[in-house]
């Protein structure tokens, strides 16, 4: 998947691809260790160890047109 012209590539290091979108724009917070919101995009990404493997490579992504639920405290 490519946004901004950044390719979100699966096993690749989670901080690059953050660090890539934050050059280009595209601010993001830490919903916590290893995983990351990009409100403006509507999209989440995380790395395998948030999501029970290991390392930092991307391991999941979330899209969508509504992400309300993510956003409400």
């Amino acid at each position: 998947m490519i946004v901004k012209g950044i390719e979100l590539q699966f096993g690749k290091d989670i901080d690059i691809i953050c660090t890539h979108l934050n050059q280009v724009g595209e601010n993001f917070i830490g919903i916590e260790e290893g995983n990351f919101l990009f409100e403006d995009l509507k999209l989440t990404i995380a790395n395998s160890q948030s999501m029970g493997g290991e390392g930092n490579g991307l391991d999941y992504f979330y899209a969508s047109k509504d992400i309300s639920h993510l956003t409400e405290n």
